[in-house]
């Protein structure tokens, strides 16, 4: 059986929120700077089921320190009460894990974290786990180490070999009926993420997929948004959204080279018709 976690209630939210989710809540930048599409799926998705009176389930693969938990519960309690709602968050990096843990979640939200990585296969993987929030199955350009900056931050500081878990494996061994909404940040691995889902995907059980993908050079595999949506469009999921980059400078132009970024990504929006 697949180990998880009951993430403790804490009565409120106190992990590690984000810089553009602090200014809004500081009133720095307007409140649609995040409002854009996954908020507004939200809110239709909640309609919906506060009719149905059914619970809103949702899994985070690449949770970091729970930011998007954050988000999600913030872009919920800005408008109507959050009821029934229930996390499964996937980490691989125990340091991060435990943040979680720490943090905490609202009392009214029931919340799960599973300390492991999310591939296609189940079994051992090599993890690379480096300073920067790019820890991954993947290997990065080797590019990036021709300074001494580049280095320091995108090096791998630990190579250990990890088990990994698949979505399908995780929904069949606790009887998961059904999944609102699937976000994805798996650093450049959300097309094995994908794969190891074909079950769920074909199946009908996840309505909304939110997935990133990835501009630039950080990673030695390439993955094109082909790669990512060959494993969506054959299962019925068409795109209704897409959110671009969290740097200013990137916002409104995502050629990363033009100003020197070695990477980045956008965040596409597919939902089941």
């Amino acid at each position: 059986m697949i180990k998880r976690e009951k993430i403790p209630v804490t009565g409120h939210a106190n992990t590690k929120i984000d810089w553009y989710t602090e200014r809004i809540r500081k009133g720095i930048l307007k409140k649609d700077f995040i409002d854009y599409s996954r908020q507004n799926i939200l809110h239709t998705i909640l309609e919906t089921k506060s009719k149905d009176n059914a619970d809103l389930v949702i899994f985070d693969v690449g949770s970091h320190q729970g930011e998007s938990v954050q988000q999600f519960c913030i872009s919920l309690l800005e408008s109507r009460e959050i009821k029934d709602i229930e996390f499964h968050c996937f980490e691989p990096l125990e340091i991060n894990v435990n943040a979680i843990l720490r943090a905490g979640v609202y009392s009214n939200v029931r919340a799960y974290v599973i300390n492991a990585p999310v591939s296609d296969k189940n079994g051992i993987v090599t993890f690379k786990t480096s300073r920067s929030d790019t820890s991954s199955i993947e290997n990065h350009n080797k590019k990036l180490f021709d300074t001494d900056s580049g280095r320091l931050k995108y090096e791998p500081r630990e190579i250990t070999k990890i088990p990994a878990i698949t979505l399908d494996k995780y929904i069949e061994e606790y009887s998961i009926a059904h999944i609102d909404y699937l976000k994805i940040d798996a650093e450049n691995h959300e097309d094995k993420v994908l794969i190891g889902a074909k079950k769920a995907l074909k199946n009908n059980i996840i309505e909304y997929v939110e997935v990133e993908a990835s501009c630039g050079n950080f990673y030695e595999r390439k993955v094109n948004i082909y790669d990512l949506e060959k494993n969506l469009i054959p299962y019925g999921y068409e795109l209704v959204g897409i959110n671009g980059s969290h740097r200013p400078e990137c916002k409104k132009n995502l050629i990363y080279e033009k100003y020197g970024c070695h990477g980045g990504s956008i965040e596409l929006i597919y939902k089941r018709t």
